[in-house]
């Protein structure tokens, strides 16, 4: 995916239209997930809690026609997660409370399309692209451990595919500078689900709201 999404920015400089670059930042939300298997002889639950955490995001694209814009980017976010398990059988319980962090990366393309003329100093826009995105995790600490329960690894980390799209609005403030306003919607398996025990199986959804400054050339 990576030699496709490099093959595709590199056609970029090819196309006419006007250059664009920038940076945005703000905040993401990860989705949780959760199981549970129940039979005649135990019982076993998990679950991981995120929350909120810091995003950025670096871009630059080229407009290549009036209402339409290709985009290359890379993002970077960092969550702490409460990874929580239990398991009871014959009278006995093993469960854990660990609190870890996840870090993201993130390359991708993605087209856009813009509501109004150039020439509008308010440009709504929509956006959909796809990419990689790579997720690695650490253990911050057990917080609660209980009999002999099985853990996630101390570190893992694993790479998918993702698509997103996004909504937002670009605000011209003089020429050539621009505020942009994102919120994004990221979609992939999901690599934390793959660690609970039992193992989850909801998607991965990543959203970011961001804020930030576009330069044209």
């Amino acid at each position: 995916m990576l030699k496709v999404f490099f093959l595709i920015a590199s056609l970029v400089p090819l196309c006419s239209g006007q250059w664009f670059a920038g940076g945005t930042a703000g905040i993401a939300t990860l989705s949780g997930d959760g199981a549970t298997n129940i039979d005649r002889d135990q019982t076993a639950i998990s679950l991981y809690q995120p929350k909120n955490g810091p995003a950025f995001q670096i871009f630059a694209g080229k407009h290549i026609r009036e209402y339409f814009s290709l985009q290359a980017a890379y993002g970077f976010n960092r969550n702490n997660v409460t990874f929580t398990g239990l398991a009871t059988a014959n009278n006995r319980e093993d469960s854990f409370e660990q609190a870890r962090t996840a870090t993201q990366q993130s390359f991708g393309l993605d087209a856009m399309i813009h509501v109004l003329p150039r020439t509008n100093r308010f440009r709504p826009y929509v956006s959909g692209g796809a990419g990689t995105i790579h997720l690695a995790s650490s253990s911050k600490s057990v917080r609660i451990q209980k009999g002999n329960p099985t853990l996630p690894p101390n570190e893992f980390s694993n790479s998918k595919l993702y698509w997103r799209t996004a909504v937002g609005l670009d605000l011209r403030l003089r020429p050539g500078w621009q505020f942009r306003y994102t919120f994004w919607e990221t979609v992939s398996a999901n690599p934390l689900s793959a660690q609970l025990r039992p193992r989850g199986k909801a998607l991965f959804l990543n959203f970011l709201n961001q804020f930030g400054i576009v330069r044209e050339f």
